[in-house]
């Protein structure tokens, strides 16, 4: 005899079947009785009565047209009736209350002959397919997945907005402000109200598009030059004069043209490195790698030279909006360089037809744009931390306060690094997905290090 619990579990389940698939049509009964077949799920004699009405009918057997649960009449195409499906449907603990003891011993209940479900093969196959849970375990189950959702979301937003919070210097309790928020569009609207920036942008982006269709009317190698030329500063020095607006509207003092002696300072580097390492690493297999971590190491030396000279000239090491500042100028100078390069080899590449060069230009604007998650904006890190690190280095180190410098003062070698290995290393000719996401999450990274910059400069006024 079944005990109520085991009886209640089956109409539970037997609900969930009811509700899920129509036991009048023949590929649900299929579908059900393969389902029966393969996991035993209904194992009360009320189950196995539904199975064995499901299978009479399937086989074109006779049977009695009578309740599966409570034995009265029904109709033929019915398996249970309707009072009995009315409370399977509202309460199947309830049900199986006035179902166990008594009614297991119905006479009425028994079918004419066992049939042997396993000997069972549905031909055709069940087309239908039916997932049926296991009752208050698969509820409790499902509950107690939500709540690992619920709360390993709250975890993470946690780790998330802490992590953010470290990233930007704010001490833990201290007040949010401003600090936690603001995008780039709430930055921008904080500049000077001209946004020359974005001029910049219009201007090269105008230039590119227009010597790019002269070359493909004309197959002209010049207007392919001049594409190369703008497709090298269309996005490298609108970003670098962002940062010199982002400065001057903080209240620094930058003259506009010590800006662009930092281009030119990042472009001298730039060929001073490729010379040196043409000369040193002639005829040595190519190190990725290493020449990686050689660009960022001298492009750390030339950032740090030159906030060192600004801290010896003023007497105070820069804030970081300056620093960021000459951190992109620097970074910026080697980033047109290489794109420079790479238009180069482009234009050598895809030589012929207009096809090949309208090819070559889509693929050197993408790089352009997607330059932006590289030089400039690491080195743009980079000169943040230096400053940041300069202006609160005190009397004794402390790591655990630094700890946010020095995450930013090693990014820029973290994220060559990323950039050399082969990790989402695919796409179409040199466009790779993971260029895509080294572009997203830089500019998160400045994101947070202009915010961190933002409240160490609010920190500073107050002082004052």
């Amino acid at each position: 005899m079944s005990t109520h619990k085991e009886v209640a579990k089956d109409l539970i389940l037997l609900a969930e079947l009811k509700k899920k698939a129509d036991d009048r049509k023949s590929e649900h009964r299929r579908a059900i009785l393969s389902l029966q077949k393969e996991n035993q799920i209904l194992k009360t004699i009320y189950g196995k009565r539904y199975m064995a009405r499901l299978l009479r009918m399937e086989l074109g057997e006779s049977y009695r047209q009578t309740c599966v649960l409570c034995g009265r009449i029904t109709t033929s195409e019915q398996t249970i009736c309707p009072d009995c499906l009315e409370k399977l449907q509202k309460d199947p603990r309830e049900l199986a209350e006035e179902l166990v003891p008594s009614r297991e011993e119905n006479p009425f209940l028994a079918e004419p002959r066992e049939i042997r479900l396993e000997d069972y093969d549905p031909k055709p196959k069940a087309t239908v397919v039916i997932t049926i849970g296991s009752g208050d375990e698969i509820s409790k189950a499902v509950a107690r997945t939500k709540d690992l959702g619920k709360k390993a979301k709250n975890n993470f937003s946690h780790v998330a907005e802490r992590l953010n919070q470290k990233l930007q210097g704010i001490p833990e309790g201290e007040e949010k402000d401003e600090a936690f928020c603001g995008n780039y569009i709430d930055i921008i609207r904080t500049l000077p109200k001209s946004l020359w920036f974005l001029r910049f942008f219009v201007m090269f982006l105008s230039l590119f598009v227009l010597t790019s269709g002269w070359h493909l009317i004309t197959l002209d190698p010049g207007a392919m030059m001049a594409a190369v030329l703008s497709a090298s500063v269309l996005t490298v020095l609108p970003a670098i004069y962002f940062f010199y607006e982002l400065a001057i509207s903080r209240g620094e003092r930058v003259r506009r043209l010590g800006v662009f002696v930092l281009c030119l300072l990042g472009w001298g580097i730039s060929l001073t490195l490729s010379g040196a390492f043409h000369l040193i690493f002639t005829g040595v297999p190519e190190n990725r790698t290493l020449s990686g971590m050689m660009e960022e190491l001298f492009l750390m030396i030339a950032t740090l030279f030159v906030l060192r000279q600004r801290q010896h000239d003023t007497g105070k090491w820069p804030d970081m909006f300056e620093g960021m500042l000459m951190g992109a100028a620097i970074g910026g100078g080697f980033s047109m360089f290489e794109l420079l390069g790479y238009g180069a080899a482009l234009m050598q590449t895809h030589q012929g037809g207009r096809l090949d060069s309208g090819k070559a230009l889509v693929i050197l604007l993408l790089s352009s744009v997607l330059s932006l998650g590289s030089h400039v904006t690491w080195n743009a890190v980079l000169g943040g931390a230096i400053a940041y690190l300069g202006r609160d280095q005190g009397s004794k180190w402390a790591w655990d306060r630094h700890g946010d410098g020095i995450f930013y003062l090693f990014y820029p070698f973290l994220m060559h690094i990323w950039w050399v290995i082969p990790i989402l290393n695919f796409g179409i000719e040199g466009i790779e997905i993971k260029q895509f996401v080294l572009f997203l999450l830089s500019l998160a990274i400045v994101n947070c290090m202009i915010h961190k910059a933002n409240y160490g400069h609010k920190k500073l006024q107050k002082k004052g």
